[in-house]
């Protein structure tokens, strides 16, 4: 409960409820005497690599969590060993048609082989990169010598560029 009585309905709403006694934004629904839920998400920062004229690139920003997390059925705790490579591969279809791999780093990292040239990109802890080069060149990957722990997670459908939210 926030410090008027409300329910709270966000963590973040918690946190500003707590610090703020009936902030202005806490709204009642004249009609039905129903609080309005505070909308406010917690985003995540995410890289993107999609494909673009038949070669991968990157995009960072940052999405809502709530967006980037619908639609994933599949999640596994990776821990694969330091200096562990992947030659260039697709971020394949599979039954569910197109899918984004996502994998959200908690510790250590990794590099990507990006474009035409595979020109490495290092992602590090706490990031969450996306895969959605299905099509093109692909992508390769080596995990850092010192290894990297990782959330591995399949999303039905493609997150796209325009997901991402502006400053």
């Amino acid at each position: 409960m926030s410090p008027s009585g409300f329910p709270v309905f966000s963590t973040a709403s918690a946190r500003v409820r707590s610090a703020v006694p009936n902030p202005p934004f806490e709204r009642m629904n004249i009609v039905t005497k129903e609080l309005i839920p505070d909308r406010t998400e917690d985003t995540i920062s995410v890289a993107l690599v999609f494909n673009d004229d038949g070669a991968s690139k990157v995009a960072e920003g940052k999405m809502l969590t709530s967006r980037v997390m619908d639609g994933v059925y599949c999640v596994e705790y990776q821990d694969p060993e330091g200096g562990a490579k992947k030659g260039a591969h697709n971020a394949g279809r599979n039954v569910h048609g197109d899918v984004t791999h996502l994998q959200l780093i908690v510790e250590g990292g990794f590099h990507v082989g990006i474009g035409r040239d595979l020109t490495p990109h290092h992602f590090t802890a706490p990031i969450l990169v996306a895969f959605t080069d299905a099509d093109g060149g692909g992508h390769d990957s080596e995990v850092d010598h010192g290894g990297c722990k990782r959330v591995y997670m399949q999303r039905k459908g493609h997150l796209t560029r325009d997901m991402f939210l502006c400053d």
